[in-house]
């Protein structure tokens, strides 16, 4: 089918750091990518551009230890508030918080978005910006209070997740 429009499809592995460099220097003209990379890159690669992306946060969660007396944004939903009531509220807590996440570039839109649903910004958390493996062993340790979790991870650590994007039909 693209053939027939004069388009050759090679299919490529690249590294994930790679993939700016190559789109900017016609290495490669398009490619399959998590929309957070594009996004982070829209100051230094303005030409950029998203055609067809989907569910850019699925499964990512905010979880926070059982101890922490945080509720969910579910709870929230269910006793009857709104969902963007839910969110400030299940959000709002974290101010002054330990929050825990990794350096990647490509969630920090989801940060971003979450933190901005509680009124807050990443100056109101105590950020503990760390690699992933680090931040498991600090919540394991009860180091921080709340931690950037990916896909159905959370209960590794018999916390909870405080606010979970999409797959619970919330939109952003």
């Amino acid at each position: 089918m693209f053939d027939k429009l004069g388009i050759d499809l090679q299919i490529k592995e690249m590294r994930v750091e790679q993939i700016i460099p190559w789109l900017v220097n016609g290495t490669a003209d398009v490619c399959s990518t998590p929309p957070g990379i594009l996004m982070a890159a829209w100051d230094s690669a303005p030409t950029l551009q998203h055609f067809v992306f989907g569910n850019l946060f699925t499964g990512y969660a905010i979880i926070a230890q059982p101890d922490a007396g945080l509720k969910t944004y579910r709870e929230y939903r269910i006793a009857g508030l709104p969902p963007v009531e839910a969110a400030r509220r299940a959000i709002a807590p974290m101010r002054g918080k330990v929050f825990a996440y990794p350096p990647e570039d490509a969630i920090k839109p989801f940060i971003d978005v979450a933190l901005e649903k509680g009124g807050l910004s990443l100056k109101d958390v105590d950020p503990l910006v760390v690699d992933d493996p680090l931040t498991v062993n600090a919540m394991r340790r009860k180091r921080q209070i709340l931690k950037l979790e990916g896909p159905l991870r959370e209960s590794r650590y018999r916390a909870k997740a405080i606010y979970r994007f999409l797959r619970r039909k919330i939109c952003l």
